[in-house]
């Protein structure tokens, strides 16, 4: 019953307050909100991996970084997959071995997480479903966290967000662009996290059904 309420009051609000350039405003100000949000908390928990995964991605990137390959314990290693590592491998090439700038852009793009929500739920429902999806993206807390943490999962879920979302352009617009955008994504997905695997054999049954349809 009180989800329904806050439903029902972000629902009236949206039509009331919400609508045209407006919509604009909310999702810019949630955007910089989300951002925010994820820079004050990834530096407030955020601390140096001292083991597991994330100290595997640390030691390779730094490799990467140096110059001496992708390397782990001192011989070159293909056990983890290669786009994380090359994410963090270009900061501190470029910026340093600092973590503020790993926190921050991966807070940058937890943030732009809400705003590829935002349009993906536009183009399937309405701009409310959007608004209210990003929303959830932009205050939940797992999404908050994972920001803070040198892990796959942040990375992952921007490029399978932005994936899908081009699959949407591509069934709307039948653009071989967004088909060849979609694939590259997916790809690189698969290259941050092996989960998503099975993602490109479930789309294209999906199509195959639809187009029956």
């Amino acid at each position: 019953m009180i989800k329904v309420f806050i439903l029902n009051i972000f629902f009236w609000l949206s039509s009331s307050f919400l609508s045209g350039k407006r919509q604009n405003y909310f999702l810019s100000i949630l955007f910089i909100t989300s951002l925010i949000i994820r820079i004050i908390v990834s530096f407030s928990i955020g601390e140096p991996p001292t083991s597991g995964d994330a100290t595997q991605y640390q030691e390779i990137a730094k490799n990467i970084s140096s110059g001496n390959g992708f390397m782990f314990d001192g011989i070159p290693s293909a056990y983890r997959p290669p786009i994380y590592p090359l994410f963090l491998a270009s900061i501190y090439y470029f910026f340093g071995d600092s973590y503020f700038y790993i926190y921050f852009f991966q807070s940058l793009i937890g943030s732009t997480i809400v705003v590829i929500t935002y349009f993906i739920g536009k183009l399937i429902f309405s701009s409310r479903l959007g608004l209210l999806s990003s929303l959830i993206i932009a205050l939940h807390p797992a999404q908050i966290f994972s920001t803070s943490l040198l892990l796959t999962e942040i990375l992952n879920t921007f490029l399978l967000s932005l994936a899908f979302l081009s699959i949407i352009y591509t069934l709307n617009n039948y653009s071989y662009f967004f088909a060849i955008l979609t694939g590259t994504l997916l790809g690189l997905s698969t290259l941050c996290h092996p989960s998503g695997l099975l993602i490109p054999l479930i789309i294209f049954l999906s199509i195959v059904i639809f187009q029956n349809e």
